[in-house]
């Protein structure tokens, strides 16, 4: 039997084209690790998902539609605190998975005593001084990438429930900033690859709400940490 790995998904299906995007990353999913069974719970802002005529059939395990507005964090609370596998996954919609990604990270973290771990952007900035090995740290967007993150069911455990005081960005700053303050090890796996497309979501919102979600989670944080990032 295929080991069980919890993955979770936040997806705005608002037409074909981020329906294609959202397909895409499942697939790779799939593709990319074929000896483990990915669980897939997509959580859905579009209500009329259905009745629209997207339908995301067997690459999914579940499909949450919140009767609520997008929240980022409020949305992964609705599937995170039922996950029950060894190793779990949250993971962005617009992402593409390389070929043994998975297998990769969890060695590293095996090897190296993680409690949780980012793979490597090819097309990042920020990574491309990253060529091999395991780089430990919880800086956002080097060592901690909210595009992915690979738990171990105690580390995700750990930081649940999720601030839904952060709607949209700096979620990811918030939940390094808990896992550095609890001593947990993070780390970034060069040899583990992942592209990320980057900021497919912005079109989602209009200037004011884009702002809200973006700028305006800075000052939460700042007020929350007494730090900007």
């Amino acid at each position: 039997m295929k080991p069980a790995v919890d993955v979770a998904i936040l997806s705005y299906t608002k037409n074909d084209k981020f329906f294609t995007m959202t397909q895409h990353c499942l697939e790779s999913l799939h593709e990319s690790e074929p000896d483990f069974d990915f669980r897939v719970h997509l959580v859905e802002t579009n209500p009329r998902l259905k009745e629209d005529g997207y339908d995301y059939g067997q690459l999914v395990e579940r499909v949450v539609q919140p009767s609520v507005p997008f929240n980022y964090n409020l949305y992964l609370n609705q599937v995170l605190p039922a996950f029950d596998t060894e190793y779990c996954v949250v993971l962005n919609n617009d992402v593409l998975c390389h070929q043994g990604w998975f297998g990769t990270i969890v060695r590293s973290m095996e090897e190296h005593n993680l409690d949780s771990a980012s793979p490597k952007c090819p097309r990042w900035a920020a990574h491309r001084p990253f060529t091999s090995g395991v780089h430990l740290g919880h800086v956002s967007g080097v060592h901690f990438c909210g595009w992915c993150l690979v738990f171990r069911l105690h580390a995700l455990k750990s930081v649940l429930p999720l601030d839904e005081a952060f709607s949209f960005w700096y979620q990811d700053n918030d939940l390094a900033q808990l896992l550095k303050c609890t001593d947990k090890r993070h780390a970034l796996v060069a040899t583990s690859l992942m592209t990320h497309l980057e900021s497919q979501s912005h079109e989602l919102y209009d200037p004011v709400q884009l702002q809200i979600q973006t700028n305006g989670m800075r000052q939460v944080f700042a007020e929350k940490w007494g730090l900007y990032h």
